[in-house]
């Protein structure tokens, strides 16, 4: 099962994700591995932000204002070691430990890495269940793996934020009836 979950920034796909995670460990005795990526705000106005290990052990900086990078989208310098240090390793990890892998997100910083790119592939392509958070950009990687015929998508929106977890639950717990 292969989950995509997309929607207007800041509506809640992280939320939404962790949410997923605390459930799906503590509910479900599963083991989910993967990453999140949080805002850093300073003053209330959104500066960067950061990619953190589900367990909270490992993160980094992925991208900010203040970083001088070749790598840039929109006034963020995006780091890319990081993606490539952070973010690879926890999915190379999670393809041998979990059942299920979030990731968050396939955005265009995180697309700034082919070895990113790799893992990401080689998650999807595997039989693990994957929660991922993508954005509504054209990219021909992140379009690639929007086509998929395994994978679902699912736009979050205002409307159905509040109480679209319980479906989603049960369509994994379907999945992993079948399995």
């Amino acid at each position: 099962m292969k989950l995509l979950i997309t929607g207007v920034p800041g509506i809640g796909k992280t939320t939404l994700a962790l949410k997923l995670y605390g459930i799906l460990t503590k509910e479900f005795n599963l083991k989910v591995d993967g990453f999140i990526t949080e805002e850093i705000r300073e003053r209330g106005i959104r500066k960067g932000f950061v990619i953190k290990s589900l367990d909270g052990k490992v993160e980094a900086i992925l991208a900010h204002v203040n970083i001088k990078s070749p790598y840039r989208v929109s006034k963020y310098g995006v780091n890319v070691d990081a993606i490539d240090e952070v973010c690879v390793p926890i999915l190379e990890q999670a393809m041998l430990n979990a059942d299920v892998v979030i990731i968050d997100e396939i955005g265009k910083m995180e697309l700034l890495s082919k070895k990113f790119q790799n893992a990401v592939k080689k998650v999807f392509d595997s039989d693990k269940v994957v929660i991922a958070t993508i954005g509504k950009f054209r990219h021909p990687f992140r379009d690639s793996i929007v086509r998929r015929k395994d994978v679902m998508i699912i736009e979050l929106t205002y409307n159905n934020r509040n109480y679209i977890v319980n479906p989603i639950l049960e369509s994994i717990r379907k999945w992993l009836l079948k399995k």
